[in-house]
């Protein structure tokens, strides 16, 4: 079986084929409307508040005693507004997901020497 050709060493330098170049402009096209879709930042919420009125109802089921317990109802949650993070937060998570990266490769690559030397 022969694969097509994907490029061609010239004097000059190196040419890619047809295919090459047409998988990188769909790669290219699909990268940019994926990033283009993702949001800039967290959308405004709103709380609306919700007026109890007979969401619960106790009903006898049988004889016998039933402990009901009242419910407060009235207790009104608290909700602070979501604080972006600090400069130093942000670099911590880069370096930490830079590290993850670092050892996710050697994993990757140690795992593919062993194959092969086990082979």
């Amino acid at each position: 079986m022969l694969l097509p050709q994907i490029g061609v060493a010239t004097p000059i330098g190196f040419a890619y084929g047809r295919c090459v170049r047409t998988s990188f402009i769909a790669a290219t096209i699909v990268a940019g409307v994926l990033l283009a879709g993702m949001p800039a930042g967290a959308a405004e919420q709103t709380i609306t508040p919700l007026t109890p009125s007979n969401e619960q109802r106790v009903e006898m089921l049988g004889g016998g005693e039933q402990g009901v317990r009242a419910v407060e109802t009235q207790q009104v949650a608290t909700v602070v507004p979501q604080e972006p993070p600090s400069a130093a937060a942000k670099v911590a998570s880069t370096v930490g997901k830079a590290v993850l990266a670092v050892v996710g490769a050697a994993v990757a690559l140690g795992a593919m020497a062993a194959s092969l030397l086990l082979v």
